[in-house]
Order: structure tokens, then C-alpha cells, then sequence
């Protein structure tokens, strides 16, 4: 699967498939983790932590993607970063219809070795990673800071052994991420304070 992407896909252009595959080789088959006072060499995927599985897990389901998300001519704006999917469709007149092009694209999505994915209904506000992304009813997005409710909010302590600049920095760019975010005054505010 990956070797026949290296090789033949645009996307590959410019990199040394036989090294990119020999790396990718040693990687998942030594991927040696600890668990209590006992050492392991993990058989399927990869193990967390490792610093390459995030680009491992982007390609290998980018190579499914590629398969089907094409056909789904009702996909406005389709993004993924690692497991998490964030989608925009045109729906159907008839909702029948819609519903049944849903489970299709669900079925597709799940269609791929043993990987599972949980997609929520479809909703005209979602959470997707850290943002809170709703459609008003004029068809325009608006977007404010999504936080989990067990969030339970550790930063730094200002009497940290960190340097001065890190405190400094933290409360900057919290303050700094706000205002792209939240595109609503009230709100901005609210994660301000």
C-alpha cells in the first residue's frame, strides 16, 4: 500500500521512496514501548509518542481518502488532521436521500482495515479540535474557542521554576489566540476573563 504510494502518486514527487519506506519499515516493526518494569515491541500500528506517527497516521488514511472522498460531489470543504474530520455538504432537497448519502459516506469512511471512526450527525454547529464552528442561517460560518467540559485548566503557576518570559508568553498567547478565534465580541470576552 504505502510502497505503491511512494511510488507512483504526484503527491511523492521529489522523495526518495526507497529511503522514505526503508525508514518507515525500521520505525513499525522496532517500536519498543515499556509498560511497568517490562519491555514490548507493539505488532500493530504504532505506539503513541513516537515521534513519526502522526505523519504515519496522516498518510495512511490519506491513501483511503484519496479512494473515495472525490465521489461525494455534495462535499463543499472536507479537512482531517489525525482522527478528527471536519466536513461542509450541500444537502439534499429530499432528506431521504441526504440520509442515505450520509450512511454511504460513513460506510466508505469506515471501509478502510481496522480503523473505526465515530461521526456525529450532521449539525449546523459542530466542535472540531479546539474551535467551535457553527453555520447561521444566511449560510455564513462563525467560529469561538472550543473547551471541553472536564477541562480542568493546569497552567503554569506564576511561581513556577519557569523563566519569567514563559508565564508572559502563556498569558499572551492565550490572549493572542482569542481574537482570530472568537469572531464574536461577548465571547472573546468571556474566554478573556
Amino acid at each position: 500500500m504505502l510502497s505503491g504510494f511512494f511510488r507512483t502518486s504526484p503527491f511523492a514527487i521529489g522523495i526518495d521512496a526507497e529511503a522514505c519506506l526503508d525508514a518507515i519499515r525500521i520505525i513499525m516493526q522496532h517500536n519498543i514501548f515499556r509498560f511497568g518494569a517490562s519491555f514490548w515491541v507493539q505488532r500493530n500500528g504504532t505506539a503513541m509518542g513516537t515521534p513519526p506517527a502522526p505523519a504515519y497516521a496522516q498518510l495512511y488514511f490519506l491513501i483511503h481518502e484519496l479512494t473515495f472522498v472525490h465521489t461525494y460531489v455534495q462535499l463543499r470543504y472536507y479537512v482531517r488532521y489525525l482522527d478528527d474530520i471536519f466536513l461542509v455538504c450541500d444537502p439534499d432537497p429530499n432528506p431521504v436521500k441526504d440520509e442515505a448519502d450520509w450512511t454511504d459516506f460513513q460506510t466508505c469512511v469506515n471501509a478502510f482495515r481496522n480503523l473505526r471512526w465515530n461521526l456525529d450527525k450532521c449539525a449546523r454547529c459542530v466542535s472540531f479540535l479546539d474551535l467551535e464552528i457553527q453555520l447561521d442561517s444566511a449560510g455564513l460560518l462563525s467560529t469561538n474557542i472550543y473547551e471541553k467540559a472536564l477541562n480542568l485548566y493546569l497552567y503554569l503557576p506564576p511561581h513556577s521554576s519557569h523563566s519569567p518570559g514563559v508565564l508572559r508568553s502563556s498569558i499572551n498567547g492565550f490572549a493572542y489566540r482569542a481574537f482570530p478565534l472568537c469572531m464574536h465580541d461577548n465571547s472573546r470576552e468571556i474566554y478573556l476573563r
